[in-house]
């Protein structure tokens, strides 16, 4: 595969792509990223981020600013809310950089 790179104005752009995830599980992730947005779409349970409340519709993005890299570990659980039938669904999105290995 050969490598391109990007220029404007003799700076290197980093190209990207998005990776989307569905988690119905407690789950674990921990992936060198640019930025890791959690979205819970379930019909009747919480989640929590590393402790941070997400309710059915929220969403927690951790962002990141040009050139920088995430590579924090994140821990998702599930909490039934006690109302129908439990359906979990976390919805994670990656923005990782092509071309670049975790050093």
């Amino acid at each position: 595969m050969k490598n391109f790179f990007y220029y404007i104005a003799k700076k290197m752009l980093f190209e990207y792509y998005i990776t989307d995830i569905e988690k119905q599980n407690d789950f674990t992730i921990q992936e060198l990223v640019n930025d890791i947005t959690f979205i819970n779409q379930s019909k009747n349970a919480n989640i929590y981020v590393n402790n941070t409340l997400l309710v059915p519709g929220q969403a927690f993005d951790a962002g990141g600013n040009f050139g920088e890299c995430n590579y924090q570990l994140y821990n998702v659980r599930f909490v039934y809310t006690g109302v129908g039938t439990q359906i979990n669904s976390c919805v994670v999105l990656l923005k990782q950089y092509k071309h670049i290995d975790n050093v």
